[in-house]
């Protein structure tokens, strides 16, 4: 791993960066003082933990007099800055706080609530769902979004979507910008559960509990968006709801999870789906 020496501004390590043939050069950058050799003084590249990543390709014909392409080498390192998705999320959060959500009246049913993970990036907009585990006594094997039911100790439910977000496979809440929430669903097993909406970085190492998680996996949003992606079933759910199905790359999404998503690509994309 590259990193900086002394007082210059950029320094790597790369097998053998004179070689004819492209190399890729993992460099680390911090704030240094101007030493006179590079175009500008003061640099800065930093996520909150004060270092970033960022690969460069190095080659001859690339670097030019041992000048750096500034425009494009720039322009990649804002790219990869770019952490959360203010476009994407501004358009998700103006929508969203634009409008009432719904609450279900149902005193007997038990309060859930879950989140919707979106991540932005370079190819698209992605969804995070989960595989819950075959040991849970409700909902077992299923896709859903990572939540769970508010307990007594929850300040609310979006505390209770953070606080099973971060159990289930390791989001932390301060990851997550809260972008607003849906209108609430119901469940099997009587449940009523409430959806909120958060951008988390576009690369993210989750930590899957193995007892309440057996996979994490993305959708492309786009991906959703096709006609063929979805199906209706010819009959009403027990709460006399349509019961959809999303099938892409081998995973069924359906239940109340697939009624949120519904309701999220009606909102913010102008999804529409002939309902029964």
């Amino acid at each position: 791993m590259g990193s900086l020496r002394g007082g210059g501004i950029l320094s790597s390590e790369t097998q053998d960066a004179r070689n004819q043939n492209s190399k890729r050069a993992f460099v680390s950058f911090r704030h240094q003082r101007y030493n006179g050799c590079f175009p500008f003084g003061n640099f800065a590249a930093q996520n909150p933990d004060g270092r970033v990543n960022v690969a460069i390709s190095h080659s001859p014909g690339l670097f030019e007099g041992n000048w750096l392409n500034w425009n494009g080498f720039i322009s990649q390192i804002l790219n990869r800055l770019k952490l959360f998705s203010f476009m994407v999320g501004d358009k998700i959060a103006t929508v969203l706080k634009g409008r009432v959500p719904k609450n279900l009246s149902h005193p007997s049913h038990r309060l859930a609530a879950v989140l919707m993970p979106i991540q932005e990036r370079e190819d698209g907009d992605y969804l995070v769902l989960t595989k819950r585990a075959e040991e849970l006594n409700h909902h077992r094997g299923q896709v859903a979004f990572p939540g769970g039911r508010v307990d007594a100790e929850d300040r609310g439910e979006l505390e209770a979507a953070l606080r099973e977000s971060y159990e289930e496979i390791g989001i932390h809440p301060s990851d997550v910008r809260v972008l607003g929430r849906l209108d609430q669903v119901t469940a099997a097993y009587d449940f009523v559960v409430t959806p909120f909406v958060g951008l988390i970085p576009a690369h993210y190492e989750f930590r899957l509990n193995p007892v309440e998680t057996a996979a994490v996996f993305s959708v492309p949003i786009s991906a959703l968006l096709e006609p063929k992606c979805v199906t209706i079933a010819d009959h009403l759910s027990s709460h006399g709801e349509p019961v959809y199905h999303f099938y892409f790359d081998g995973w069924d999404i359906w239940g109340a999870t697939a009624r949120i998503i519904v309701q999220f690509l009606e909102l913010v994309y102008g999804y529409q789906i002939n309902k029964p």
